[in-house]
């Protein structure tokens, strides 16, 4: 397995500028580019938040149905979000790569039919596999690791 030293600027993003935020259009957020990968060596590619606040990998069931899974017949439960009070998740056992990157490792994703404007990456699945380094002063970060 490959290791990796990379570095990755923010990605600027339209935001909602409000009387409390007037200047909040664009903001930088920590993205970055990995493929899920489907049990038949498919896969689909995704901008992803990396989210330190977030438990674990999170994508709609879009990203599921595309890669063939039947995600309604694998282990649920409820969680909790900022603004998403109760929503349902299911986890399924992938494993991810970094797009352009020659990392693979294995990880749990959960799947939900709630609606957000990207994929989340969290402690456990991404986080754990990797060193992240943020320097959001410059708009940017790190990242160390093997994916294991």
């Amino acid at each position: 397995m490959s290791t990796i030293d990379i570095w990755c600027a923010y990605t600027k993003v339209p935001g909602i500028p409000t009387s409390s935020f007037p200047g909040l259009d664009p903001i930088s957020v920590p993205l970055i580019d990995v493929i899920l990968l489907g049990s038949k060596g498919d896969g689909i590619s995704a901008s992803a938040l990396l989210d330190t606040g977030a438990a674990f990998n999170l994508f709609n069931v879009a990203y599921a149905e595309a890669l063939g899974i039947n995600w309604r017949t694998s282990p649920s439960f409820t969680f909790a979000g900022v603004g998403a009070p109760a929503v349902k998740g299911f986890a399924v056992d992938l494993r991810m790569a970094l797009k352009d990157e020659k990392v693979v490792w294995p990880c749990r994703v959960v799947f939900s039919e709630a609606d957000f404007e990207y994929p989340v990456l969290g402690h456990i699945g991404f986080f754990d596999h990797f060193e992240e380094r943020f320097d959001t002063r410059v708009r940017g970060f790190r990242l160390l690791g093997g994916g294991t």
